[in-house]
């Protein structure tokens, strides 16, 4: 038996390399997965991913607006109706462009800042109500961009310090509830929106040099740390936003604005 046997789970945005590597483990330890992605072609390609990987994955895919309340209401309620229960809600959602602070107007920074915050604020506050019954874990992506001062990323660097202040004080709220709230916060790790500055190498020897243990991460790298967070293993841990990072904020965030401007 997985230690997730009985357990339903929610991945939101699952159609993201991470989120789809968490989604595998959750599966792999038993749970139930309802994996939410914004388009069905997105949604479908992830349920087959998960299946190929772990034969016999109980895995439901859900079409929805990862970003919209409607849709995170609606996609919320989904994953508490298959089994009558929500357990574990994984919630990935964010990004942003690069620009000089001079150069945002206010809809650009109002709209970096909010799509790392405003999904998540809304996976807990539709999620937490129907978890009350039996308490459970909600897992946040933010990134270290919410401790590091990373030039052109003033809004993103600003959304995700915000995330990680909402991730302490919802685990104050809803620990009378045996309701977990916390938080990854992923060093420069391959994903879709990451592979321009993976595959650049002089922009990725730049985080390279900032890194202790010198290399830049995978997405199972940070899909292992949230399955941590997720499950049992982690019972008596709230309120926190783990750097899985390979020791980048021991240093600072790299200048790669010449870079950026030159590319």
């Amino acid at each position: 038996m997985g230690k997730l046997d009985g357990k339903t789970a929610l991945v939101i945005g699952a159609n993201g390399m991470i989120a789809e590597a968490a989604a595998t483990l959750l599966a792999r330890d038993g749970a139930t997965v309802v994996a939410m992605a914004r388009r069905q072609e997105a949604v479908d390609a992830v349920k087959a991913n998960i299946e190929a990987a772990v034969p016999g994955a109980r895995i439901v895919g859900h079409a929805g607006d990862t970003a919209s309340e409607e849709g995170v209401k609606a996609g919320v309620q989904v994953a508490h109706d298959v089994a009558g229960r929500l357990d574990i809600v994984i919630a990935t959602i964010g990004g942003g462009g690069m620009s000089k602070l001079l150069d945002y107007d206010l809809d650009s920074f109002r709209r970096d800042f909010e799509i790392n915050l405003y999904p998540d604020f809304l996976a807990v506050r539709y999620a937490a109500p129907l978890m009350k019954a039996h308490g459970g874990s909600i897992v946040c992506v933010s990134s270290t961009a919410a401790i590091l001062a990373f030039d052109m990323l003033t809004a993103y660097c600003a959304g995700k310090a915000a995330l990680d202040q909402f991730v302490r004080v919802a685990a104050e709220e809803l620990g009378e509830y045996g309701i977990r709230v916390n938080a990854v916060r992923p060093g420069l790790t391959l994903s879709a929106s990451t592979r321009p500055m993976v595959d650049f190498d002089a922009m990725h020897q730049r985080f390279l040099e900032q890194i202790p243990l010198g290399h830049s991460g995978e997405p199972m790298d940070q899909a292992e740390a949230i399955r941590f967070l997720a499950g049992p293993e982690s019972k008596w841990l709230t309120g926190q936003s783990i750097a899985v990072d390979g020791g980048n904020e021991l240093r600072r965030a790299p200048n790669v604005a010449d870079l950026v401007r030159g590319a």
